[in-house]
């Protein structure tokens, strides 16, 4: 097993990733430390540094601390660390004296650099004279202090033996270090946890209140040398807006079980994502845990893992409650474009010129909106226009958002749409009609039965009805149309498709047998697994870091071969039990949706049944239904439907006594009316009856009473220039904001309906 960095060292070291920087900065910036560092790095295009680190380290008498950072990131994040000035890179050296002070005085070491045509043993010969330079002794108060390098060795080991572990308690925890990653990081690649002083401060970052991203925590199963979600795919697709950590080592897990409650672990190859912040902590249901059988999982593990992680960045951004921000903080680049297509719920776009030397960028729909996937987010060939991060070349398109206001008013009164049910109640469901837009709906607007968990389950799509919409918005899954002819969604993009489509019955496929082998066809390798988990064995027995350096018969001593042919057969058969397990996982997962379709045409059809009982009975009392929309002209069409209610609810021997009154319309009645919204058709055509009759002034619900300048009792009351008096009838009662309708009486009798007012609004 590979050795991390380690200072100080008896031999040069190589950075693997970067926590390894992490390691070398908190040494650097030591200020107890004695021993010169040298930081080597790699040009462009070159596969070591320009000086070997061997050669230089025998050449110094071993008495410095050789580091090689062979990536650019790694430079860089040294760089962000120690300062510009005090960075190296390209190809560069530097040694670092003992001490700190080179901190304050950064030009005091120099950075050695040397182009490809340049003399390399000058270069040696100069990175040797700064680096015999930091091990002379210095003078203090006019005595030479000598510290050769065997007594540098020995104060080294005695550093070693006053290192001490720290019990693995909640109360009891290391403080996070001057440069551990729970103080300073960029979400921006993989961090793998090999010892357990980096475990440790990985609680500390993860229950740290100034965390301000998820954190994604990869554990491996024992018998695995791998993760099975794929760990450097998640860091990749994660840059910039979650962290994720790979647990190397199965025994790492027990530390965090100890240290967070039951809902907070992650062992035993399951995967955990946490979100921004502490309140995980306390509740359950904020962290979301996954596991995956086998490498067969991989693909589908490794999505499920990255959605996740977006979407609790998606909510730390846009939690009103928190300050969160997920997205690192980088110059954008305005850009136009057109989509080209999905790929694995990605968005891919044309860029209309090249930006940031690319001519595609991608959408990614988790950081657009909440549980809205990319075919529902974009349609090919639309337009986009947003800002590019040139790190991540992800869009942001916030710019592009339908506003709350336009959301709700594409949703209008009396018309059906389809909704997706989010939460069930005994008495009562949640209906989603778009993000951020979810209404309740008490069983009596559903289907009046005692448990609605019995007929509806969450992720059901149903036909909904905008009964009334104003301050409330209410709904109606008894009085809705036909889900087949429920009106098209909102989009949450302009230009772009409903946010929700009417579902299609599913056909489900056949069960097949599912082969022992990962999706690119990798035979599962059970010897690997074997010697894995035997190497596993042996660290928690005896601390070794390599297979080689144990006889194998101190872990099975008394019968070593036939110990692991058992030991291979068991293999054998867990991985044939996770096969099974997935085999039947499938086969209950293909069950349950079906017994989830069965439902939901089983509620549909008690609608339907509902519906039709209505209808039938509205038949039996006269009451015509489907004959809303037969007139182009609204007057028209309204006094059809007056005089139908009229018709219906007046007896032919009373016509006589209640005939209605002549009347018209104002031109501002309509307009009003469709400004107002909130209230029921049909309860308006039946207070204009009402008033046409005379009925109202009889019905003390109808309130009716002049119509005065204001809310007062002594504020006059409103006529027109011919002494007309303006009158109000009340639409609606107990209810904020109650609907009114105003007229005008005029001398010879008629009606002049004026508009549709809210309780407080006195205009005429």
């Amino acid at each position: 097993m590979r050795r991390k960095v380690e200072l100080p060292s008896k031999e040069p070291q190589v950075a693997r990733d970067m926590l390894d920087v992490h390691v070398l900065v908190a040494y650097l910036k030591n200020s107890s430390r004695t021993r010169p560092v040298v930081v080597l790095t790699l040009a462009q295009s070159e596969q070591k540094p320009y000086v070997d680190a061997g050669e230089f380290f025998c050449k110094t008498s071993e008495a410095t601390d050789i580091v090689t950072l062979p990536t650019d990131s790694m430079t860089y994040a040294l760089a962000d660390k120690v300062g510009r000035r005090s960075a190296v890179f390209g190809g560069g050296c530097r040694v670092y004296p003992p001490g700190t002070a080179w901190l304050e005085s950064p030009f005091s070491v120099p950075l050695r650099l040397m182009s490809k045509a340049g003399n390399a043993q000058n270069f040696f010969d100069q990175l040797l004279a700064d680096a015999s330079k930091a091990i002379e002794p210095k003078e203090a108060e006019g005595a030479v202090l000598t510290l050769p390098p065997a007594q540098l060795m020995s104060n080294e080991s005695d550093a070693q033996a006053q290192k001490t572990e720290i019990p693995p308690s909640p109360d009891n925890l290391i403080e996070p270090t001057e440069t551990s990653f729970a103080q300073d990081y960029k979400a921006n690649t993989l961090i793998q946890i090999n010892r357990r002083n980096e475990m440790l401060d990985l609680i500390n970052f993860l229950k740290s209140a100034d965390r301000t991203i998820p954190v994604v925590l990869i554990s491996r199963a024992t018998g695995y040398s791998q993760a099975i979600p794929d760990a450097l795919k998640i860091a990749e697709e994660l840059m910039g807006v979650a962290q994720v950590f790979e647990l190397t080592h199965p025994t790492f897990a027990w530390d965090l079980s100890n240290a967070v409650p039951v809902h907070g672990r992650a062992y035993g190859g399951s995967t955990r994502v946490y979100p921004a912040g502490v309140e995980w902590i306390d509740d359950a249901s904020l962290t979301k845990f996954f596991t995956a059988f086998s490498l067969a999982d991989r693909g589908s593990a490794t999505a499920q893992i990255v959605s996740e992680a977006l979407r609790q960045s998606y909510i730390g951004s846009h939690n009103k409650d928190s300050n969160h921000v997920t997205e690192e903080r980088v110059e954008t680049v305005p850009i136009t474009g057109v989509v080209q297509g999905v790929v694995a719920n990605r968005v891919f776009v044309k860029l209309n010129r090249n930006a940031c030397g690319a001519s595609m960028a991608t959408i990614v729909p988790e950081l657009v909106t909440d549980g809205v996937d990319a075919a529902h987010l974009v349609k090919v060939n639309q337009q986009i226009t947003g800002e590019l991060n040139p790190e991540s070349m992800r869009i942001d398109v916030s710019s592009m958002l339908v506003s709350a206001d336009e959301l709700l008013s594409h949703f209008q009164l009396g018309s059906t749409y389809p909704a997706i049910i989010t939460n069930v109640q005994v008495r009562k469901c949640i209906a989603r009609l778009a993000p951020g837009l979810d209404v309740a709906i008490g069983a009596t607007d559903i289907m009046n039965v005692f448990n609605l968990r019995d007929e509806m389950s969450v992720g059901d799509v149903v036909a909904v009805k905008i009964t009334e919409k104003g301050d409330t918005l209410r709904l109606s899954v008894r009085d809705a149309a036909d889900l087949s002819l429920a009106l098209e969604s909102a989009s949450i993009l302009r230009g772009g498709p409903p946010w929700l489509d009417i579902p299609t019955p599913v056909d489900y496929a056949d069960e097949q047998e599912l082969p022992d082998q990962a999706e690119d066809g990798e035979q599962l390798d059970i010897d690997e697994m074997l010697v894995n988990l035997i190497d596993s064995y042996r660290q928690q027995t005896s601390g070794s870091d390599s297979i080689e350096q144990l006889d194998l018969a101190e872990a099975v001593k008394e019968n070593p071969v036939v110990m692991l042919e058992i030991m291979g057969g068991l293999l054998h058969e867990v991985v044939q039990a996770q096969n099974d397990a997935r085999r039947y996982k499938n086969r209950s997962d293909g069950y349950e949706s079906q017994l989830k379709e069965n439902k939901a045409a089983r509620r549909d059809l008690k609608i339907q049944c509902k519906k039709l009982e209505k209808q039938l009975k509205d038949a039996e009392n006269g009451n015509l239904v489907g004959l809303d929309n037969l007139f182009v002209d609204k007057a028209q069409q309204l006094d059809f439907e007056v005089d139908l209610s009229w018709a219906r609810r007046i007896s032919a021997q009373e016509k006589l006594a209640f005939p209605l009154k002549e009347h018209i319309y104002s031109e501002d009645f309509f307009v009003t009316w469709e400004q107002i919204q909130g209230v029921e058709r049909a309860k308006v055509v039946d207070v204009i009856v009402e008033v046409l009759t005379g009925i109202a002034a009889n019905n003390t619900s109808r309130e009716l009473h002049r119509l005065r300048t204001g809310g007062g009792g002594d504020d006059p009351v409103r006529k027109n220039n011919n002494g007309e008096t303006y009158w109000r009838v009340s639409i609606q009662v107990n209810t904020p904001q109650a609907r009114r309708l105003h007229y005008l009486q005029r001398h010879d009798g008629s009606i002049l309906f004026t508009s549709i007012r809210v309780h407080d609004d006195f205009r005429t």
